[in-house]
């Protein structure tokens, strides 16, 4: 059926968030940015102080707005093409803002600057991941474990692009690599758990354990393994997972869908399964297999009209879904 995986890997993109400012009581007449206004005066009588602008681009960056920080840090590198940190930092704002040509320039100015320092290096390795050029990411990556053969994170990004291209069984090996170099490595466990999960090997349950143990709040390795116990037939196991995740977040709709699921056809208690689906759908009503799942069910329980209901609304989202569309035809036969 359609048992929905939760579990993904945050890669390149690190997330930013800005304190929203309280609005004021009274009726007092809100005061304009003087830091900003200060920075501005400052670049007004001189131009050419690349210092400035850099100043300016980390107030936009931490207001939010990281065009206007992408166009100050393209000021500071035109006035400062030369300086390392500042070709570092324009490349993470170019980056965060899908301007993937002008991080690849800003980094490869940066090997030149640096040639010793690997920063830049994985950052470029990580950009090469991210458009899908493997093999330049894995020549970068063996100068770099060449360099350093002690760096976790590049037998980490390793592991992830052998995984990318095919090849699981290198993948796995630089995955274990990283965590012979870092215990706490949180996502090569995630990495390594998903992968022997994959081959039904049940040593994935350590990794997710180990996954666990770094983060016991962990709803992905939580989920992850309680996945695992399902499609291995350990019920009982998969529910208790299940339900404490749901502890942990409520809105869960791939966990409340596959519990239906387990209501379903381990339980067969056709009700309660309806009512799981039904949380799976009020938290995502683009849920389609819950949809086709909750149908099922009122199938089931002969509650025709509300089956054909949720078939209906299945192929209002996805109208080529086979699946529901016999189910349609088989109910309006009878």
């Amino acid at each position: 059926m359609f048992k929905s995986i939760f579990c993904s890997l945050a890669l390149l993109l690190a997330l930013f968030s800005c304190s929203p400012k309280k609005e004021e009581k009274t009726k007092k007449v809100i005061p304009k940015d003087t830091t900003l206004e200060l920075i501005n005066a400052r670049i007004e009588g001189n131009r050419k102080n690349p210092a400035l602008y850099a100043q300016r681009a980390e107030l936009w960056f931490s207001k939010g707005k990281y065009q206007n920080a992408f166009d100050d840090w393209t000021t500071v590198i035109a006035l400062d093409s030369m300086n390392y940190d500042y070709q570092l930092k324009f490349s993470d704002i170019a980056f965060l803002i899908g301007k993937s040509r002008q991080t690849k320039q800003a980094l490869e100015k940066c090997i030149v600057l640096k040639p010793n320092d690997i920063t830049a290096s994985l950052k470029l390795a990580e950009l090469y991941i991210y458009v899908k050029e493997y093999k330049q990411a894995l020549i970068l990556l063996k100068e770099v474990t060449k360099a350093d053969n002690l760096n976790a994170k590049a037998y980490f990004m390793r592991g992830l692009t052998y995984k990318f291209t095919g090849d699981t069984s290198l993948a796995i090996t630089n995955f274990q690599r990283t965590i012979e170099l870092d215990q706490d490595y949180y996502n090569a466990y995630m990495q390594l758990g998903i992968l022997f999960g994959a081959r039904h090997n049940p040593v994935a349950i350590e990794y997710y354990n180990n996954a666990l143990n770094l983060n016991p709040q962990s709803t992905e390795a939580l989920y992850a393994k309680s996945l695992f116990f399902q499609d291995h037939g350990d019920i009982q196991s998969a529910v208790k997972g299940y339900n404490m995740l749901l502890q942990m977040d409520s809105t869960n709709y791939f966990t409340y869908y596959n519990l239906g699921f387990i209501a379903f056809n381990a339980e067969k208690d056709f009700r309660k399964a309806t009512v799981l689906f039904t949380k799976a759908i009020k938290f995502n009503e683009a849920y389609t297999e819950a949809y086709y799942m909750r149908g099922l069910s009122f199938e089931q329980l002969a509650e025709y009209a509300k089956s054909i209901r949720d078939y209906s609304a299945a192929l209002q989202i996805a109208p080529h879904y086979e699946l529901a569309l016999n189910a349609l035809k088989r109910v309006e036969r009878k």
